[in-house]
């Protein structure tokens, strides 16, 4: 994961001595806190939300159902438009954001909305022109465009390593020294 990790036993996050740096961030402690959600949904919070998240490719309306079966075993286990969640998402979603990957992420959510458009597409009637506004030829030519976008972010990311700004590494979680050690601009490096 991108922001925070995960344990190899639970499958929840990482929450101990050395790991508890998410308590520190109000909305996140809060959501922890609330009986009615705990860990495993600030787990699923963070599949959600988390650029490396397992279920990243899954489109924004099936992602929050599929963590939560992840998570509980039931697709609707919480009610996810609660004020609660909601806030702790947006929370999660503020504390990584980077516009490269939020970009990258923009790109692949349209290409799932398109695919599953001309999935759907195949499975409307014959003769109900009202339902197909639209023919499969412009549905595909609207998905080589954005295939097209994604090549071309693809390539202006190329041998760049676009994870380098996260906080964990290969699942372990970087200090606050190490961080400031990976950062370029680093006073670290400075010459003095």
């Amino acid at each position: 994961m991108y922001l925070t990790r995960l344990d190899d036993k639970t499958g929840l996050l990482v929450i101990e001595d050395n790991d508890d740096g998410i308590l520190a961030i109000k909305e996140l402690r809060e959501l922890l806190n609330d009986e009615r959600f705990g860990i495993r949904c600030l787990t699923a919070v963070a599949l959600v939300a988390d650029y490396q998240s397992p279920i990243r490719y899954y489109n924004d309306d099936d992602r929050p159902r599929k963590a939560q079966e992840e998570v509980t075993g039931d697709r609707d286990f919480w009610i996810w438009n609660s004020t609660e969640i909601q806030v702790a998402l947006r929370k999660y979603d503020y504390l990584q954001y980077d516009p490269t990957l939020e970009e990258g992420r923009i790109h692949y959510d349209q290409k799932v909305k398109k695919l599953k458009e001309i999935q759907a597409y195949g499975s409307l009637p014959e003769n109900d022109d009202k339902l197909k506004t639209t023919s499969i030829i412009q549905l595909k030519k609207e998905l080589k465009s954005i295939n097209t976008d994604i090549d071309d972010y693809e390539k202006r990311i190329e041998g760049k390593n676009i994870y380098d700004q996260s906080p964990v590494k290969n699942g372990y979680a970087l200090s606050r020294l190490e961080q400031k050690l990976e950062k370029k601009n680093s006073f670290y490096h400075a010459i003095r």
